[in-house]
């Protein structure tokens, strides 16, 4: 079973949580003490049904090109820092729990600070999005490439925690998925 929630729930509350740091508020905090509930329950459903269990952990929505600029370097740290909260929560538990990690935060957030090479054509960073070889597919979602790029993570972590062996994405599928010519 694969769990990816919460972002939408920091994202549409991203006023509240970039006008107060954790620990200074009441309603912020407890946006997220929530977020993390639901996902913990969420993870503890799908052990009765003896799944294995998978949990991307809630990536940063700041880094969107939909998001240039809405943010002051105040608002953002704070929004991150609330994100960065409730990750380490849902990794501590989520870990005692026997349930694989997949930090989605920090390899959305590889994409866009260094931008993979496929065949001397890196792949483009925001604010640009909409073209194949582009990060993000429109202004908030990423793009069939990028996307193809986190699975090749989720496998690694199920690969490592659970000694299988599965096949990811070749670079040469990555080429094709951003329309980058190749040999």
């Amino acid at each position: 079973m694969n769990v990816q929630a919460g972002g939408n729930d920091f994202r549409n509350n991203r006023d509240l949580l970039a006008a107060h740091s954790p620990g200074t508020h009441g309603g912020a905090d407890g946006l997220v003490d929530d977020v993390v509930d639901d996902i913990l329950e969420a993870l503890q459903l799908a052990d009765t049904a003896g799944a294995e269990r998978i949990l991307w952990l809630i990536p940063d929505f700041t880094a969107a090109p939909s998001h240039d600029g809405e943010f002051d370097n105040l608002e953002r740290r704070s929004i991150r820092a609330h994100l960065s909260r409730a990750n380490r929560a849902l990794r501590e538990a989520a870990l005692a729990q026997g349930v694989v990690v997949f930090d989605a935060a920090f390899h959305a957030r590889r994409l866009v600070t260094t931008p993979p090479n496929l065949f001397g054509h890196p792949l483009v960073g925001p604010p640009a999005h909409g073209d194949y070889d582009r990060i993000f597919a429109d202004d908030l979602h990423l793009s069939a490439v990028s996307n193809a790029l986190l699975a090749n993570g989720i496998i690694a972590a199920l690969d490592a925690e659970l000694g299988v062996s599965f096949r990811g994405y070749s670079v040469f599928e990555l080429a094709d998925l951003a329309h980058i010519s190749h040999p």
